[in-house]
């Protein structure tokens, strides 16, 4: 099977023109993996400061030492395991 996808960049005029090929099980599973990000509950993190250590870290905090759990991982545990789900 394959799935077709494109992308388009509007700053740099461009576009592109993505195809996948594997087996089916392999996109119901990447489709189930989606649908399972959609099932975990939207719990906002506590606002717990956390102090950050390397200095890219801190540039990226606008100079400031201290940021929170929502400012890192993002605002709720949906959105967080959505993300490190979607990075394998």
């Amino acid at each position: 099977m394959r799935q077709i996808s494109y992308g388009i960049n509007s700053y740099y005029k461009k576009a592109r023109i993505y195809f996948r090929y594997a087996p089916v099980w392999v996109f119901i599973l990447d489709w189930l993996n989606d649908r399972l990000c959609l099932l975990i509950p939207p719990i906002p993190f506590p606002p717990i400061p956390i102090k950050l250590r390397d200095a890219d870290s801190i540039e990226m905090n606008d100079g400031k030492e201290w940021t929170t759990w929502r400012n890192k991982w993002g605002r709720n545990l949906q959105e967080w395991f959505y993300a490190h789900n979607n990075l394998l």
